[in-house]
């Protein structure tokens, strides 16, 4: 038999393949609350799954408590829960929350970039996200330009 921890990366393929990637947030987010109850384990794949899904079904306070458990299970640091996160909350236009979570970032990527861009343009702010990039030196004008250049 399979010992809990060998089970985890089968719980986060199960959340994500099977319910959160067809939109399904619903039933994966039933899936994660009957793991929690089955005291069953899950690691800093399984979250992003279910941060997905609460940002999916606008379930800020869902997500409040999940980014409680990122935190309080050391994944905070860790780029996809923290991109997760910057999601969930810029998609439910909490953005000083979903800038708090990028400030923090130890490290950022261009998912972690991109991901703040989108947050800000949802909610017609994207400019201003852009130029305090510009103004950290993590972005420039001419990247942006030779992005949409590509397409």
């Amino acid at each position: 038999m399979a010992k809990p921890h060998q089970l985890l990366p089968f719980y986060a393929t199960l959340l994500d393949a099977s319910y959160s990637s067809l939109n399904l947030f619903s039933q994966s987010l039933s899936i994660f609350r009957q793991m929690v109850l089955a005291h069953k384990p899950f690691d800093r794949h399984t979250l992003p799954v279910v941060l997905k899904s609460c940002a999916g079904l606008s379930a800020l306070r869902l997500g409040q408590q999940v980014h409680g458990a990122v935190l309080v299970n050391g994944f905070g640091l860790d780029l996809a829960n923290s991109n997760a996160l910057m999601n969930m909350y810029g998609k439910g236009g909490h953005l000083v929350c979903a800038r708090k979570v990028f400030d923090r970032m130890w490290k950022r990527n261009e998912i972690a970039f991109s991901t703040m861009m989108a947050g800000y343009g949802m909610h017609g702010k994207c400019g201003e996200v852009f130029d305090r990039m510009v103004e950290a030196g993590e972005a420039r004008w001419c990247d942006l330009y030779g992005s949409f250049e590509c397409m």
